[in-house]
């Protein structure tokens, strides 16, 4: 149930694919930096797509000294730090991450304020929400947050799993695409669709939503916990929709995302789906399937043998007679 080194240091609790997507993705920030801004001093007619304001180049160029200074530096130091397995890589990465958040928010503002720069801000939205999340991932502490749920009723756990839920739709699914359409408008980027295809979206939206609320309730049932990371279910969960897959909620989420997109007629929406499939699949889906190991053991082993991870089986999963036995 999947929904739910040099300087002496000890062995690194990071699962190797993880610690391969952080440093690639890592590297290749801090590449992109270094040639996004040796291309802007080459190339003055390239300036016009990303200047802030009306004034001339100095406001744009003068961004080049922290970028290059710190931004590109320590996320090629820290991809560097990663694939060494330093201890002191999460720093590194959290002052790259820091630092893309920093300027994500800043162009926003800049944007919201002047109308203007409009493409810097939407490329560094998604730099700084990927930086975060890949130093989130190699940071060792981090795993240490994802704690079972201490005893509750079903009901309590319920009502808990219903509010993550309108929480989640109401921000990722809401919030967020509205917020990526009305960037759309300002760049100009034209929509797809019809009236047809969202008739489609809604009814791709209310099925997969209804899978995603199934497997919550299961989880707050039969696991007693939330899908929540810091509340997790105390038992291993196998039934229901995850009988047939592993992560009937990641496949309902991403699903909806799909159909917001859709309704929007928004290219960008989907290009936001695509970016949390790729966080969940490489940096999420390994951390916490290496703590239902450690939590669950053979029980856990077992089930993920027999259960695939996005593609659901024809027949429903059987615990075998030993992992019960282990699990008790």
């Amino acid at each position: 149930m999947s929904d739910q080194t040099s300087s002496s240091a000890p062995a690194h609790p990071i699962p190797a694919t993880v610690r391969r997507a952080v440093a690639a993705y890592f590297g290749l920030q801090g590449a992109g930096v270094v040639g996004w801004w040796a291309m802007l001093f080459l190339d003055a007619e390239a300036r016009q797509w990303f200047r802030m304001s009306p004034a001339p180049d100095h406001t744009l160029l003068a961004f080049a000294l922290p970028d290059l200074a710190i931004l590109a530096p320590a996320s090629l130091l820290g991809a560097a730090l990663v694939v060494r397995r330093d201890a002191r890589a999460p720093v590194v990465l959290w002052v790259a991450a820091g630092a893309t958040v920093y300027a994500a928010l800043y162009t926003l503002a800049f944007a919201v304020r002047a109308d203007a720069g409009w493409l810097g801000a939407a490329l560094m939205l998604p730099a700084a929400l990927l930086s975060g999340s890949c130093a989130a991932a190699a940071t060792p502490s981090m795993v240490a947050l994802l704690r079972h749920a201490r005893p509750a009723s079903a009901g309590w756990n319920t009502a808990k799993t219903f509010a993550q839920i309108a929480v989640f739709w109401g921000t990722l699914l809401f919030l967020v695409p509205w917020l990526i359409r009305m960037l759309e408008l300002r760049l100009g980027v034209p929509s797809f669709g019809g009236p047809g295809m969202r008739v489609v979206a809604v009814g791709l939206f209310v099925a997969l939503g209804g899978l995603g609320v199934w497997s919550g309730v299961t989880m707050a049932r039969s696991g007693r916990g939330t899908p929540l990371p810091l509340d997790a279910p105390r038992r291993l969960v196998v039934s229901g929709p995850y009988a047939y897959v592993r992560n009937p909620m990641a496949i309902g989420s991403l699903g909806q995302g799909v159909a917001v997109g859709l309704y929007l007629g928004s290219p960008l929406v989907l290009v936001y789906v695509g970016i949390g499939a790729w966080m969940w699949q490489v940096l999420a889906r390994p951390l916490e399937e290496m703590d239902l190991a450690r939590h669950f053991g053979a029980e856990y082993e077992a089930y993920r043998d027999a259960v695939r991870c996005w593609c659901p089986n024809l027949t429903a999963f059987r615990a075998p007679t030993d992992a019960r036995q282990l699990s008790a």
